[in-house]
């Protein structure tokens, strides 16, 4: 019979992650999809992500939460409260971009111009618009990247098409807490529309 080991070996590397360039690189090619377009980055939450990123790619990141001077409350403290906030907001707005890349959706400008209107956090956005705009481009996303027709012009949030399939999405966020007995998030609908 053997003796079991109660031991494991430790790992030498860490994971993989992405580098504050690589941010900056992709939040300059939003700014550039944006501008193309003709939507107004100048003076947005957008241009203040490229700053910061600009500011810590640089060597200053004690600089960088200076860019967001107008965003304190007690929920920034550090200057790492400020980058695991800008992390958040410019992850989701790659998802976006990413989908945007496969497939540009019909209604999709109106939407940008209200995405890039929001203040720097979702945390200290007292009207929600732009991160319910947010939201639903960022399930758009998954419909684009996927080959999905999508039309962002409807009454409906969205309504993806492929083949024969036409998906048809209410996109809720959760704005607060729910109480046990309500429910919360969104609908999808699927339907043929031969039948």
């Amino acid at each position: 019979m053997s003796k079991e080991s109660k031991a494991y070996k430790l790992p030498t590397e860490t994971l993989p992650w992405m580098k504050q360039e690589e941010h900056l690189k992709d939040l300059l090619e939003l700014k550039a999809f944006l501008d193309a377009r003709g939507i107004k980055t100048a003076n947005t939450r957008i241009d203040r992500y490229i700053q910061y990123f600009g500011e810590f790619t640089n060597g200053y990141p004690e600089k960088a939460a200076d860019v967001f001077k107008n965003s304190k409350d007690q929920r920034f403290q550090n200057p790492l409260d400020w980058g695991l906030y800008v992390l958040r907001e410019v992850h989701e707005l790659m998802w976006i971009l990413k989908g945007l890349k496969a497939h540009i959706p019909k209604g999709i400008d109106a939407k940008l111009s209200i995405l890039v209107s929001g203040t720097d956090f979702a945390a200290l956005d007292s009207n929600t618009q732009s991160r319910n705009v947010q939201f639903e481009l960022r399930i758009a996303s998954y419909f684009c990247q996927t080959g999905c027709q999508v039309d962002l012009s409807t009454e409906t949030d969205l309504i993806a098409t492929f083949s024969k399939l036409v998906f048809y999405g209410e996109c809720k966020r959760v704005a607060r807490a729910c109480p046990k007995s309500a429910g919360f998030g969104g609908s999808m609908t699927l339907t043929d529309p031969l039948s």
